[in-house]
């Protein structure tokens, strides 16, 4: 098997694993009715860790030109801004139907690159865009409820994949595929980190959640953010070094599998291990969120 195939579809197998730490997360550690910010706020800070990572492995060329730094920070806050409504979606929704969800975020990556890099939309790709929204839809049904739309969640995880794509757009106007991706980690850790203070000190509710988390759990919700963030970045490189090979639209191809991968992990835990991940299996839920991954998996084949 070559190594390209490896490395592209080991990228989805790390981000559903960190995916599933953010649900452990949510589920031990944060007390029911707290919000999601004193979550990103561990996020956040864990950024300067990973930055100073990056600088003890040796990897110490970050210099890059002022402004580029300046949008990669930004980037980053924006990043780490829209972890509030996907961790809050994570809290009332099982991450089979969280995280499929974030399929939407080539489609506004393309709105967005229409609107602001004038790039120009061909009709496969709308036909791919639309193939998508209606996979985002389909797997927001609740179909034990007369099949009404899960709006909330549905809301929550378009803001989310929309600071995302907004993110992806920034990257590509200030060209930092050009650039080290050891220095783009660096800077966007940073702005992260920089973001979560801001947190920290100008929204109290946020600042009580946290420090009540530090004060009960910190050492333990640290390590597993830091370990989810380091599943982060090794599934981002990953899919670099597998863009290396190959044209990056087959390895996004590849990337569409994440959905089936949560899903098949969800599957597992809920099997083997339900009093730490609790996912619902029953047969109406489980032929409804395949057939809605199905059509997801669809678009981002025509997509790409």
């Amino acid at each position: 098997m070559s190594t390209w195939i490896i490395l592209a579809f080991l990228a989805p197998f790390f981000w559903s694993c960190a995916n599933y730490v953010d649900k452990f997360i949510i589920s031990r550690y944060v007390k029911v009715g707290s919000g999601a910010g004193s979550l990103v706020i561990f996020t956040g800070l864990t950024g300067f860790v990973m930055s100073a990572g990056i600088l003890l492995l040796g990897h110490g060329k970050i210099a890059i030109p002022g402004w580029d730094m300046v949008g990669i920070m930004i980037a980053g806050m924006i990043l780490v801004a829209s972890f509030i409504p996907y961790l809050s979606a994570m809290r009332t929704e099982d991450s089979t139907v969280v995280v499929p969800l974030y399929q939407l975020i080539p489609v506004f990556t393309y709105i967005l690159a229409f609107f602001f890099l004038g790039e120009t939309l061909s009709l496969r790709q709308i036909i791919a865009g639309v193939l998508i929204i209606i996979g985002a839809v389909l797997i927001s049904i609740n179909p034990s409820n007369k099949f009404r739309i899960k709006k909330k969640v549905l809301g929550l995880m378009t803001l989310s994949s929309l600071g995302i794509a907004v993110n992806y757009v920034m990257f590509k106007w200030l060209a930092l595929d050009s650039l080290n991706p050891w220095a783009t980690a660096f800077w966007e850790y940073i702005g992260a980190g920089i973001f979560s203070i801001f947190l920290f000190v100008c929204i109290k509710r946020y600042r009580q959640e946290f420090t009540a988390i530090v004060k009960n759990n910190g050492p333990v919700v640290m390590s597993l953010n830091i370990g989810g963030e380091v599943l982060n970045l090794s599934a981002k490189l990953l899919m670099v070094f597998a863009s290396l090979s190959v044209p990056i639209a087959l390895v996004n191809i590849i990337n569409g599998v994440q959905p089936f991968i949560i899903f098949f992990m969800g599957l597992v835990f809920s099997l083997w291990i339900p009093h730490i991940i609790k996912e619902n299996i029953t047969p109406k839920y489980i032929v409804q969120r395949v057939f809605s991954i199905i059509v997801l998996f669809v678009g981002i084949w025509v997509l790409f």
